[in-house]
């Protein structure tokens, strides 16, 4: 009989979870924005400080700002394919490209800048201040800015094309590369303000072109085999899916990846992957909020393509007449006033996922009005759903932390 009440338990838990994942779900909305110019729609990269300051590259040294709304065509001083961007500030940006076009925006306008005997194609550049800016391309190349003025690095590696890098300072580094020569594996690199070393190997698996890592320890690595987990303290990677794309990064509490098939899909950083859309993007940009992502790339139209992962989120059906969550949108604290006339409540809060990530309450029996205080400063911004349990019914509340 014990385990037959477990059954039934794990049964009614079982069919919560289903009636969640069917009415509570996004509606991804994607719009196409208008760009001033479009016989240059092939865009390569975009970023930004946040939603009012952003900045678009792409082929034919195409510049493109954008404020949210609209997107202005800037003066460029290069004819060049502009590879990367980086937005540091509104009166600080810079942007690589082919045959070591490095150029820097200094809130008024855009200038040519020239590293002495510099020849090779840039890909990448890891910012990391004003006085300490790296960037990295064709042959093993790899430039530093000191503040005053680029040198070369001899790294000590040069029959490789570092096609991203991710780092924390000077003298940890991880370049993500591959051999110019046969048999064109792929190379994870490691710098430690001196020298490189090969930390891990990826063979038979040209193509690694980005990187990405929240806590410098995990990073996920993409290329034409598909996406690969590499944890930096164990020096071990894994194929964590043959999926193919080009470029992965956060928004609130989702993983996104672009650049495959043509498909745009959430992550679990495992290997579940949930399409939401089929653009032609490379990169995309978000001042971590789900409500405004912006993709680049090609055959979009106008190679700008917004999304809007909340729009129409479609709650439990049913008013909330047990419980009411303020303030919403919340920042660091939210109060839940909750009601329940003698019945047993718990209250649990999701993710745009569907994960459960926290337990507000354990069921307890509410009597009369309850106000229960709730810390989120620690959980990442980003669109959440309260779920609370009264009986036998469930009734939802959609969360925004920013």
């Amino acid at each position: 009989m014990k385990n037959l009440g477990t059954f039934k338990k794990s049964a009614i838990f079982m069919a919560f979870l289903l009636i969640f994942a069917f009415s509570v779900k996004a509606n991804y909305v994607f719009t196409p924005m208008i760009n001033p110019d479009p016989d240059h729609n092939i865009l390569n990269d975009v970023a930004g400080c946040d939603q009012n300051h952003m900045m678009s590259v792409g082929q034919y040294g195409t510049i493109l700002s954008g404020d949210g709304v609209n997107w202005t065509q800037m003066a460029s001083p290069t004819a060049n394919n502009l590879w990367r961007v980086r937005v540091i500030s509104p009166t600080n940006a810079w942007a690589c490209g082919l045959t070591a076009t490095l150029i820097h925006y200094n809130g008024t306008s855009w200038s040519l800048v020239t590293i002495p005997g510099a020849t090779e194609d840039f890909f990448d550049i890891l910012f990391l201040s004003a006085n300490n800016i790296w960037v990295c391309g064709d042959f093993g190349a790899l430039y530093h800015y000191n503040g005053s003025s680029w040198m070369t690095v001899n790294a000590g590696i040069y029959n490789v094309t570092y096609a991203s890098m991710s780092g924390v300072s000077s003298n940890d580094i991880l370049l993500i590369s591959d051999l110019n020569t046969s048999p064109y594996t792929g190379e994870i690199i490691h710098f430690d303000g001196t020298s490189s070393t090969v930390k891990q190997t990826v063979n038979g698996t040209p193509g690694l072109n980005a990187v990405y890592s929240d806590d410098n320890n995990l990073y996920y690595i993409l290329g034409s085999n598909g996406i690969y987990k590499y944890n930096k303290t164990s020096n071990t990677i894994a194929l964590a899916s043959s999926s193919v794309y080009g470029y992965i990064g956060k928004v609130g509490n989702s993983l996104l990846v672009c650049g495959g098939n043509p498909d745009i899909s959430l992550y679990d950083g495992a290997a579940t992957f949930t399409n939401i859309g089929s653009y032609k993007a490379v990169s995309f940009y978000s001042p971590n909020d789900p409500a405004n992502v912006y993709f680049v790339g090609a055959g979009n139209g106008s190679g700008i393509i917004h999304l809007d992962m909340t729009v129409g989120i479609d709650e439990q059906p049913g008013a909330n007449n047990h419980f009411q969550a303020f303030p919403n949108p919340a920042i660091d604290q939210i109060n839940i006033s909750c009601k329940a006339a003698g019945a047993t409540m718990a209250i649990d809060l999701y993710n745009n996922l569907g994960q459960k990530v926290a337990v507000i309450t354990e069921p307890e029996k509410i009597s009369g009005e309850k106000n229960v205080p709730f810390n989120v400063s620690d959980l990442p911004r980003g669109l959440y759903f309260i779920i609370a349990t009264v009986g036998n019914k469930s009734e939802s509340q959609k969360l925004l932390i920013e």
